[in-house]
């Protein structure tokens, strides 16, 4: 057992956000908190004192493309359809291409560390050699993940990448590779979306999902150009059902991500099943796109819902920049439709419980949960002006750096940057 000393902001397992001082968290051999109590020099006369720092969850990303790593920030003035076409897809080629995704792979790794992101789902690109190298850094790094190669066989959007039979040999490929690993790190099932899959892939894929349990990530209903390409094919089924007819809706084990145009079907479906929507406040809002997302639509249909930054089509992988976008985002477009709006608070939950939940026991500082959290050194500016509580907190989520994340900790162990020769 170790014992650390601490002042922690953490979601509680009932939702409510809550600022303790000066406690004694008790980690077990397994990495898992086993208590937390008032410090007492009596009961505790070892301890590893921390409480010179602010201690909070560590985040949870949902949504990211390795591949996108180098074009954060590229081509914004594109409308969508062209910013796919001219950036994306470019990039993707080029990160297919070895030695470029072992560059990419290992910068992107050391990026999340950086960022205090210590679980993450990740999209990679329709090579499984670059899906099973970003498995092995992250089995070294010691951060959790669950790693796809991404799916593509139909020429709905771009021209086929690949053949519905070479598609099935690498998913298979990455499933056998992921199985030898520790349970950090496994395999997901990524189709890239409805529009770049035929039906026999998406049937297939459901039933590898199935057949081994794995989690299944995939784009939904980004906006109105790509529900219409699902109508056009599928009629006026809804795009959630699609999914759930192939076996790809999983009730807590499917990722769907974005739901721009979702219609109400969509959330019927999703909450029927535990679906977990993943929001990306940011994905593509320099673009001239289709369409604003209503995130209050999701809120009144209960759905659950998490968050992902996307990368490329965002700007940053910042999660605490993120976390002041969502809220703006949200305030906005709430306001214009007479909607829910999120407070920062909501976006804080979302970022640690909601997402941490998608793991397992993370996300949250409480007994039973995993020892995965950040430690923000803030001394320099306590020094000159002392914040309390969840101000603390706030003055480092709106100004903050990431350089003043000094530790990291995940499943209780403490984590290095992994690949310091790329950090130079």
């Amino acid at each position: 057992m170790v014992n650390y000393l601490c002042s922690y902001v953490t979601c509680n397992n009932e939702g409510v956000i809550e600022y303790h001082e000066n406690k004694v968290i008790e980690v077990d051999e397994q990495g898992i908190i086993y208590s937390i109590n008032p410090f007492d020099e009596r009961r505790y006369n070892e301890v590893i004192d921390l409480s010179k720092y602010l201690m909070i969850p560590s985040i949870i990303d949902l949504h990211l493309h390795v591949s996108q790593l180098d074009i954060i920030g590229q081509g914004y003035d594109n409308t969508l359809d062209d910013w796919f076409s001219n950036i994306l897809y470019p990039a993707e080629l080029y990160y297919d291409r070895y030695p470029n995704f072992i560059n990419i792979n290992r910068r992107f790794t050391n990026e999340l560390w950086r960022c205090g992101i210590l679980l993450s789902s990740v999209f990679c690109s329709i090579n499984v050699d670059s899906a099973i190298d970003l498995m092995n850094c992250f089995e070294e790094s010691g951060m959790s993940a669950y790693i796809g190669k991404m799916n593509a066989d139909y020429p709905g959007f771009n021209k086929p990448r690949e053949t519905i039979e070479e598609s099935l040999a690498a998913t298979k490929k990455l499933i056998n590779y992921g199985f030898k690993l520790s349970n950090r790190v496994q395999p997901a099932i990524t189709p890239e979306f409805v529009p770049s899959c035929t039906e026999e892939l998406l049937i297939s894929l459901g039933n590898l999902a199935n057949e081994y349990d794995l989690v299944v990530q995939t784009h939904f209903a980004e906006g109105e150009f790509d529900y219409k390409m699902v109508r056009e094919r599928f009629g006026d089924r809804s795009y959630a059902d699609i999914y759930r007819e192939y076996g790809l809706i999983r009730p807590n084990k499917t990722l769907l991500v974005h739901g721009v145009s979702s219609t109400d079907e969509d959330l019927k479906i999703m909450v029927e099943n535990n679906i977990k929507l993943v929001h990306c406040p940011t994905a593509l809002s320099d673009n001239p796109s289709d369409q604003n997302i209503r995130i209050d639509r999701f809120i009144e249909h209960g759905i659950d819902i998490g968050y992902g930054s996307d990368i490329g089509g965002s700007g940053t992988i910042n999660p605490f920049q993120n976390m002041i976008a969502m809220l703006r985002y949200s305030n906005i477009v709430g306001v214009e439709n007479n909607g829910s709006n999120l407070t920062i608070w909501d976006c804080f939950r979302i970022m640690t419980k909601e997402n941490g939940s998608f793991f397992g026991q993370y996300g949250v500082i409480e007994p039973g949960y995993s020892f995965s959290v950040l430690l923000i050194d803030d001394s320099r500016l306590q020094k000159h002006c002392v914040k309390k509580g969840k101000d603390r907190l706030l003055r480092f989520i709106y100004s903050g750096t990431n350089d003043q994340l000094r530790y990291r900790f995940h499943n209780g162990k403490e984590l290095r940057i992994p690949f310091p020769e790329y950090d130079k």
